[in-house]
Parts: C-alpha cells; structure tokens; sequence
C-alpha cells in the first residue's frame, strides 16, 4: 500500500493530505509493516499523477486524483465527496465502482473496493479501451473552441 498526498498546504488547519497521510502512516505502520509505504515531500500535479501511475490499484478521495489513475487506466474506487464524481466516473463507464460515503456505510464502501479489487484486470482491460475514446472527444472539443474563435475572430476584422 502506498499513502499518497494530492494536495498540500500548509498550518495545522490547511487541507494538506500529508499531514492525514502521516498521521495514518504511523497509525497503521505496525500492523502493515514493509506492506505500507508513504509519499514524502511536495510535488507538482505531473509528478503526483505519475506516482499515480506507478500503482496496480487506486482508491482516493480527491477527484482529480481518481482521474489521474483512470486516465492512466488504473483501477480506481473513487470514495466520493460529491455528486460530481459520480458524473465523471460515468462518463468512462466506471460508475458501479464509486463508493459514496454520504450514501453508503463502511461494509457498502469495502464492498465496492473488493469488488473493483477483484475486477481489477477487467477494469484495466476496459480503460484501456475507453480512455483514447476519451481523448479524441476532449481534443476534438479543443479543435471545435479554437475555430469558433478562430472564426469569431475573423468575423471581427472583416466588420
């Protein structure tokens, strides 16, 4: 297992993962031993997603965190806070495997991650898929916004 920070801050009341990372590293470090590891330090966007990347299985708390290990086709059980990661998760075809603790108890929440845990090969397998369907549809709506501005543009300097 690996404790991995996504957004840091600073002072004891910030929303710093790594100040919970820490605290559940030495909470859980005797029982887990050489099985539970922890990220240190501070790290930019690219480099969390690629230690995102690193993983066989993830499950986060942090949406974009989720979307880092779905967009590399990692596993991933999503423990929502919001609505909105059920609408993001969807759209991939990975909705059965968010946990929603506003909704859900604790043996719901474990149901949901030995479930994706044991269809983690196929989730993969469907990832891998899906995600390049993904990121044709993203790079075509930036082909879409940039000649509608490109024409707005050009409507502008004939007027």
């Amino acid at each position: 297992m690996l404790l991995v920070p996504h957004v840091f801050g600073e002072g004891e009341y910030s929303e710093s993962d790594s100040a919970v990372c820490e605290k559940l590293y030495r909470k859980l470090k005797p029982k887990y031993g050489d099985k539970l590891h922890g990220v240190s330090g501070r790290y930019d966007q690219s480099e969390i997603k690629y230690i995102i990347g690193l993983c066989d299985f993830f499950v986060g708390s942090r949406m974009h965190a989720c979307i880092a290990a779905i967009s590399q086709s990692i596993p991933a059980v999503p423990i929502a806070y919001s609505k909105k990661f059920i609408g993001v998760m969807e759209t991939v075809g990975m909705e059965p495997y968010v946990a929603d603790p506003r909704t859900m108890g604790v043996e719901e929440i474990l149901a949901v991650v030995d479930k994706a845990w044991g269809e983690r090969e196929a989730i993969k397998t469907h990832l891998e898929q899906k995600m390049p369907e993904v990121r044709e549809r993203v790079l075509s709506l930036f082909r879409e916004i940039t000649d509608t501005l490109e024409l707005h543009q050009q409507n502008r300097q004939e007027a």
